[in-house]
């Protein structure tokens, strides 16, 4: 891939129209919260085993 593909613009359902850098920022932005949320996840079913 090129990188003037990275400024050709595409649709996105919610955020309209974006370039292509814009759409990739956002899903990784969006990734990373994901990520962030796995340890938490993992982490509350210990919770009722932990003493005072």
């Amino acid at each position: 891939m090129s990188t003037e593909n990275f400024s050709k613009r595409v649709m996105h359902l919610e955020l309209g129209v974006v370039t292509l850098v814009e759409l990739i920022s956002f899903i990784d932005y969006h990734n990373v919260g994901h990520t962030a949320q796995i340890p938490i996840v993992i982490a509350k079913q210990y919770r009722e085993n932990i003493g005072p």
